[in-house]
């Protein structure tokens, strides 16, 4: 990357990035200490408070994958739970799940497993409407994240193998709250909710014997088809570059955009005509510190 003052002054810079901060830090190696301040325009990331917010999978990806899924929680489900696994502990955050999963065993929880770290393949494919069909067999989904505690790290395991696969994902990542600012109400079980691994245990083995308890973490797929924006309500419909390109072209995303902090009053216009929203140019953006940004506003549990 040049330095700043030898950059061109109509070019843009945007910090996109789809690592965790300690993920960026150990794996990638980027210290972020040598970009000036004001050097980025704008940053694009799964955190929702990126200028142009990316989430792992699309909102109307997951819309259309639930929705193609849609009933498969209600076929006949044999196995109890399942973890796919292949970073055992290239991070602090991989190798407290690992640790996670181990005193879950120890607690009485039986699952199937696989991945690298496990030195078993899962078949099908990972993503195919086969390898979901599959998954569907289950109750449970372990979608365990690399990275703890890290704001709004939630990946397509949560996504695709959880909630589209049509079981329950059982979780440990980001706080409760970044599930939930994203995730359907009651679609979940998060670790951080019980007090010991053998007190989750023991509840996912009422779940297991209690029917009416399980489908209460599936109500939510009623309500698909009575109101359309139900599933993303939290979420915006346009994301990632299809939001950096609608900015750059001048295209007012709606209220649901991240981009509405951008949005001004046009000053050139007649008396009596509608009010004209005009979007500040991206040259007019600015990230003061990438660095501060990024890695200064985590919980400390991530860093």
């Amino acid at each position: 990357m040049p330095p700043d003052h030898i950059r061109r002054p109509d070019q843009l810079y945007i910090w996109r990035n789809a690592e965790s901060p300690p993920n960026t830090h150990n794996f990638k190696n980027v210290e972020l200490d040598d970009f000036e301040e004001n050097y980025f325009n704008a940053t694009e990331t799964y955190r929702r408070d990126s200028d142009f917010y990316k989430p792992y999978i699309a909102s109307e990806l997951i819309k259309k994958q639930i929705m193609k899924y849609r009933d498969l929680h209600k076929k006949n489900k044999t196995r109890f739970g399942v973890w796919i696994v292949s970073n055992c502990g290239g991070s602090s955050g991989a190798k407290r799940r690992m640790d996670l999963y181990r005193n879950l065993t120890k607690a009485g929880l039986e699952i199937d497993v696989a991945g690298r770290c496990f030195h078993r393949d899962m078949t099908p494919r990972r993503g195919t409407d086969a390898f979901r069909n599959t998954l569907h067999k289950y109750k449970f989904y372990f979608s365990f994240e690399n990275s703890y505690h890290c704001r709004d790290y939630i990946t397509e395991k949560f996504y695709s193998h959880g909630l589209a696969a049509g079981t329950v994902p059982v979780v440990t990542g980001p706080r409760r709250e970044n599930y939930e600012a994203v995730a359907p109400p009651h679609s979940f079980i998060h670790t951080d909710d019980f007090d010991s691994p053998k007190a989750l245990v023991d509840y996912l083995n009422y779940l297991d014997s209690n029917g009416t308890a399980y489908k209460e973490y599936f109500a939510w797929r009623d309500k698909l088809l009575e109101d359309d924006d139900f599933l993303l309500k939290h979420q915006l419909h346009v994301t990632g570059h299809c939001l950096l390109c609608r900015h750059l072209h001048g295209i007012d995303t709606g209220p649901m955009s991240h981009q509405a902090i951008y949005l001004d009053a046009g000053s050139s216009r007649d008396e009596g005509d509608d009010e004209v929203i005009v979007m500040k140019t991206m040259k007019e953006m600015k990230v003061k510190s990438i660095k501060n940004w990024w890695y200064d506003g985590e919980d400390a549990d991530c860093i």
